[in-house]
């Protein structure tokens, strides 16, 4: 049991890694150089294909945890999401008011945001449980 355990954080760990790598390489290319519209996309489904999976990995890591830890990261998936939506709501009314700095506040930042925000909830559920 314990080794599955160990399998299943490793396998998450290494699809993180594959999908921040892909991610960041995809940025760079769409950024530095001018592709065509079918490679962009190409370039664009393998970094999501690398998401996919590790989201896949990362739920059967979950499933492997105790109750609590479970409940932990339930918890943080909620609050993640609901300051994610909170986030997503403030950037529509700005860009509709036309007041929205785009190199701070863009779309392009609500990945980074929304992990920031699942982060702040398993800090604060983590607490709460282990307390």
């Amino acid at each position: 049991m314990e080794t599955e355990k160990k399998k299943a954080r490793k396998l998450t760990i290494i699809w993180a890694i594959v999908w921040a790598i892909t991610y960041d390489g995809s940025l760079l290319l769409f950024k530095h150089s001018h592709l065509n519209t079918f490679l962009a996309m190409a370039i664009a489904v393998v970094p999501i294909a690398a998401f996919v999976i590790y989201v896949y990995r990362y739920i059967k890591s979950i499933a492997t945890m105790d109750e609590v830890k479970q409940r932990i990261h339930f918890e943080a998936a909620v609050i993640g999401f609901a300051l994610g939506l909170l986030l997503l709501m403030i950037l529509c009314l700005l860009d509709v008011a036309n007041v929205l700095n785009y190199d701070y506040f863009g779309y392009g930042f609500v990945l980074l945001y929304c992990m920031v925000f699942y982060y702040i909830g398993y800090f604060i559920s983590k607490r709460k449980y282990t307390a």
